[in-house]
């Protein structure tokens, strides 16, 4: 996103930009756009485990009616400290989600934590083989070793934090920032086309987050009135090449279709965030390694161009 920005910004300086993942149209999309494309990477992996997480809410719903239940979830899902309500630990396995489509990748990583290949897969297996709506106990547990494949794939650790969803190695704080600065991303679910609960984007709510953690207040329309909310907007930049993954949550902010004859746009079958950017693997997809050649293809022409205009001058 931020090397789109620079190209848009100083194209005297920069002749050119790979931008990867970029979801420069996620502050101007559908706020449930986001949880939709989380939905369909679950789906895809394995057709059932959208509906066996959808189900999951209200069984959290009712446990958290008492402090017994608050209690039973803490032990189940391994908490370092006691939960204060339900919604903290169902927003902590909502982000677990996101972020494991967000590195779905097709063999193991460690970026967001260590992983096994295809690790949406692997979570929705451990949350469906097991699944039982009658019991509500056999449904936290189908869930607790759904995302303790993100967690925990090691066996490593002890106890869990519902105060964060990554890894203590990762400096989560500086983007936590920028999304309270310049980086308002509106999320929302709507309960019915994705796995999540309902829940609507609450602005002002948001807001108070951000100025108690910060005493910053999010300028929400910053994005757009600095360099544009859709294809119109963006019409008259160039040298910009615009690589998706369909598997990647924020390619639903990303541009997926061509603007202009310089300003393309590559999409990556089963690919998730950044897979492009990655070192070869021998497990790449075929759309991977192909957007990668178009990537340097579009390198090689920018930098043919520009050494023509230099000549020129």
């Amino acid at each position: 996103m931020l090397a789109a920005w620079f190209r848009m910004k100083y194209p005297n300086l920069i002749t050119g930009a790979i931008a990867a993942s970029a979801p420069i149209w996620q502050f101007s999309t559908d706020c449930d756009a986001f949880q939709s494309v989380v939905t369909f990477s679950f789906k895809k992996s394995k057709s059932d485990c959208p509906d066996a997480i959808r189900f999951s809410w209200d069984v959290f719903n009712q446990y958290g009616k008492s402090d017994e239940g608050l209690a039973k979830l803490g032990e189940v899902f391994q908490l370092c400290k006691p939960l204060k309500n339900s919604k903290q630990l169902k927003d902590w396995i909502a982000d677990i989600y996101g972020n494991t489509a967000m590195v779905n990748y097709p063999y193991g990583t460690n970026f967001l934590a260590t992983l096994p290949p295809w690790p949406v897969r692997v979570m929705c297996n451990n949350i469906t083989k097991s699944f039982n709506k009658s019991d509500s106990l056999s449904v936290l547990r189908s869930i607790y070793n759904g995302i303790n494949v993100f967690l925990n794939y090691t066996g490593n650790v002890n106890c869990f934090d519902v105060d964060s969803d990554t890894p203590s190695d990762i400096n989560m704080i500086s983007w936590t920032y920028q999304t309270c600065t310049e980086f308002v991303f509106p999320m929302c679910s709507n309960g019915i086309e994705d796995m999540f609960e309902k829940q609507d984007w609450d602005p002002l709510a948001y807001n108070k987050d951000c100025y108690d953690q910060f005493k910053t207040m999010p300028r929400e329309e910053w994005p757009i009135i600095n360099y544009g909310g859709n294809s119109h907007d963006i019409r008259y930049h160039s040298n910009i090449l615009f690589s998706n993954g369909n598997l990647d949550p924020w390619s639903a902010g990303g541009v997926l279709n061509d603007v202009n004859e310089k300003l393309k746009a590559v999409i990556i079958e089963n690919g998730a965030h950044h897979l492009d950017l990655r070192e070869s693997n021998e497990k790449d997809p075929d759309s991977v390694i192909f957007a990668r050649l178009k990537e340097i293809e579009a390198i090689n022409t920018w930098i043919q161009d520009h050494l023509k205009f230099l000549r020129i001058d």
